[in-house]
């Protein structure tokens, strides 16, 4: 037979069996359970209260935190950085080239680099937004993607940009004058017609070729 409880945080009522109230249920969810849970961390009620504790520099944004002698059980990197914000930026350093297990000597391309950038994505974003999601040539939109007209391959070779200066090259490799918006049936015909390698000028052509047809 159900027992009917009323919930500890927002007071609503719930039927719980038996062995649910056996086993301290008080909650009517997750959330008002999570609710619980950080009010028994907050102030005096806090573990770690008047227990002895470390000034120390975060690794990240050198802000000065409390590291409390009971947080050193679990994880070495504890007590590295003063929030969750700046340990994942830590973890994220700590996994870049040699130190990450699928390290292969620096072998990842540069085209592969600069496309993965959060510029290359911003300006995949900047495209989209101004030919209104469309793509310039059929004005379907649904399955886009975005095209550059000359090559990333084309501008690294003239203007020798290499790993190390890329990202003084920001105007040139994502300028947006540079790409448009074509549906992926479009794109995907044009690189068969084209190769990998593309033009201002055969971008010209292949839009011929579609208002001939």
């Amino acid at each position: 037979m159900k027992i009917r409880l009323k919930c500890k945080i927002c007071g609503k009522q719930i039927w719980a069996e038996p062995n649910e109230v056996k086993r301290g249920k008080k909650y009517c969810s997750k959330k008002c359970l999570g609710i619980a849970n950080g009010n028994r961390m907050k102030g005096k009620k806090a573990p770690w209260v008047g227990k002895p504790y470390q000034l120390r520099k975060c690794k990240i944004c050198n802000k000065e935190f409390r590291f409390y002698e009971s947080q050193e059980k679990g994880r070495k990197s504890r007590g590295l950085c003063c929030s969750r914000k700046c340990a994942d930026k830590w973890h994220s350093i700590q996994l870049m080239g040699e130190k990450n297990c699928n390290w292969r000597g620096g072998t990842t391309s540069l085209q592969i680099i600069i496309r993965n950038s959060a510029q290359a994505i911003n300006l995949r974003q900047k495209c989209f937004e101004r030919d209104e999601w469309k793509s310039i040539l059929s004005k379907e939109n649904g399955d886009i993607e975005h095209h550059h007209l000359t090559a990333f391959s084309i501008l690294i070779k003239q203007y020798e940009i290499t790993k190390d200066n890329w990202i003084n090259f920001k105007d040139v490799l994502f300028d947006l004058d540079n790409v448009v918006t074509l549906t992926k049936k479009e794109h995907n015909k044009f690189h068969n017609l084209y190769g990998k390698i593309s033009t201002p000028e055969q971008f010209k052509e292949f839009r011929q070729r579609g208002r001939s047809q």
